[in-house]
């Protein structure tokens, strides 16, 4: 697991003036079997499986855990691609944000909670104002001592489990194109809110859990 150190500031969805090194988080403090008793939240692109890595986590570490995406379909009723198409991506982008935002902030400190955001969560770009007050809190929470972990991939494994390794299309509108343009767009708000990251290329649960709670062991 890759740490982030000697990041200055907070997210790139800070409000003008705000900038500044990030005052000192407070002491965690250990949990039987040398894992550090802190809120940890996963977060990547689509492929990466987060929910899936927190859930195992989740029971590796004896913890509590959420995904937006399972939330957002019990709040919506249906699978969040259903939602997409017969109430619009808007509809989904509202959902998503108020889903995100709630969880956020129900993680009190020292819950040891796990938490996976959907992957736009942390919006499109630095500008999208829909997902700043998820933004807010998530820099609050790591203010505060909480850990972000970066789940990140290369393209081939992102696209296969996306089911778009197939034929390429050169049409500007292919599924493979808009994974690209949408990678592109959030790497920066991914990079930029990321305590630590993992790569998960080619590797099963199981391994990239170990990694994760290695990291908090070593964590001081």
């Amino acid at each position: 697991m890759r740490a982030l150190h000697g990041r200055v500031g907070r997210g790139p969805g800070v409000a003008r003036g705000q900038e500044g090194a990030r005052p000192a988080r407070p002491a965690r403090r250990a949990r039987p079997g040398g894992t550090r008793s802190v809120n940890l939240i996963l977060y990547g692109p689509p492929g990466t499986r987060a929910a899936e890595c927190a859930e195992g986590l989740a029971a590796r570490l004896g913890r509590q855990f959420a995904a937006v995406e399972a939330a957002v379909e019990a709040v919506g009723g249906r699978p969040a691609s259903a939602i997409a198409v017969e109430s619009g991506i808007a509809r989904l982008r509202s959902l998503e944000s108020a889903v995100a935002l709630a969880l956020l902030e129900s993680m009190a400190d020292g819950d040891d909670r796990i938490l996976a955001l959907g992957s736009a969560c942390l919006g499109d770009d630095p500008g999208d104002e829909e997902f700043a007050a998820v933004r807010r809190s998530l820099d609050g929470l790591r203010d505060r001592g909480a850990r972000t972990v970066y789940l990140t991939a290369n393209l081939a494994a992102l696209a296969k489990r996306a089911g778009l390794d197939g034929p390429r299309f050169s049409s500007v509108a292919s599924p493979r194109r808009i994974l690209l343009r949408q990678l592109a767009a959030r790497a920066p708000l991914y990079e930029a809110y990321a305590d630590a990251v993992v790569d998960v290329s080619g590797r099963e649960i199981d391994d990239v859990v170990e990694e994760i709670a290695s990291g908090l062991r070593r964590t001081p």
